[in-house]
């Protein structure tokens, strides 16, 4: 069997979709998907909300803190979702695109509203922390239709999001991780072809809360591509044939948040790894499965030196 590779874009990746000129920045992500989808067997494209988008519904969301669900959506809508869709309509003047692009995006907007409005009538006031998604619920809508205008055959399987089970702890999100690695592998029998080839399509630093939807918090996203690895490693035991790309800025000399955090990683002894035009590489061990290995490598920022 071939590899499978899951890559993640992470926002410094994707434009704040200001003006056109903006759309070349996706036409090279999709070039490197097109790149990455013939060299490995299995293709999973794990992505961030558009550059800044996420702090602009954070900014929202503490100018209108008293607001119902119903109003800040409004607001969330107007003010930030209809000004980048202007932008992006530009980017496909055919037809069959910018209906899709609006299509596509109407029906996900209806669908996330809905499930804050029944957090909110039950009583979930942590349905803001879900609405931080909307990024990554914008960039899903972006990719299907890039994708579908250069023919690259994609799947999107139906609610990821709740894959990652979350809880509170006096006031803090916590993933429990055992549920969320068998609701992953349910998912991944039931909806994904071992054999296929198509792209498939995973929005980042989604969670399911208590009352419905919710996020993974800081570097969410890599959270999420680090997790479906372990969960494939582990359907892969002993064949050291999963790896990670992350497409990202790599901001100072330390490893990634994500990593250090997760759980049981198990890094090689060797303290420092040089990072050489921008990349640096390692194998981490699997969760589930610590006979399998996944291969983790950067791609992204200046050339720096990499502490591991």
């Amino acid at each position: 069997m071939g590899k499978i590779c899951i890559a993640k874009f992470g926002g410094s990746q994707t434009p704040q979709i200001e003006d056109i000129s903006d759309r070349l920045a996706y036409k090279e992500i999709i070039a490197k998907i097109s790149r990455l989808s013939l060299g490995n067997k299995q293709l999973f494209l794990v992505f961030s909300a558009p550059g800044k988008m996420t702090s602009e519904i954070q900014n929202l969301l503490d100018e209108n803190e008293k607001l119902c669900v119903k109003t800040t959506f409004y607001r969330i809508w107007i003010n930030i979702i209809l000004h980048k869709k202007a932008v992006i309509l530009e980017w496909f003047p055919e037809e069959k695109l910018s209906r899709f692009f609006t299509t596509e995006l109407e029906h996900h907007w209806e669908k996330y509203k809905k499930a804050f409005l029944n957090m909110e009538e039950r009583g979930f006031s942590c349905w803001r922390n879900g609405a931080l998604v909307l990024g990554e619920m914008f960039q899903l809508v972006i990719m299907k239709t890039f994708l579908r205008k250069f023919n690259i055959s994609y799947l999107s399987p139906v609610d990821q999001m709740g894959c990652f089970d979350q809880i509170f702890v006096n006031s803090k999100k916590k993933l429990r991780l055992s549920k969320s690695f068998a609701q992953i592998q349910k998912w991944y029998k039931d909806e994904i072809d071992p054999e296929g080839r198509a792209v498939v399509l995973i929005p980042g630093f989604a969670a399911m809360g208590p009352g419905g939807p919710s996020n993974l918090g800081l570097e969410g996203s890599d959270l999420t591509a680090l997790v479906y690895a372990d969960v494939l490693a582990r359907k892969l035991a002993g064949q050291n044939n999963v790896r990670v790309l992350f497409y990202k800025a790599v901001e100072d000399s330390t490893i990634p948040l994500s990593l250090k955090i997760y759980p049981d990683t198990l890094f090689g002894r060797d303290i420092k790894k040089p990072l050489l035009g921008g990349e640096a590489s390692k194998y981490m061990r699997s969760h589930m499965s610590p006979d399998s290995k996944i291969y983790v490598q950067f791609r992204g920022g200046a050339p720096r030196r990499l502490h591991l």
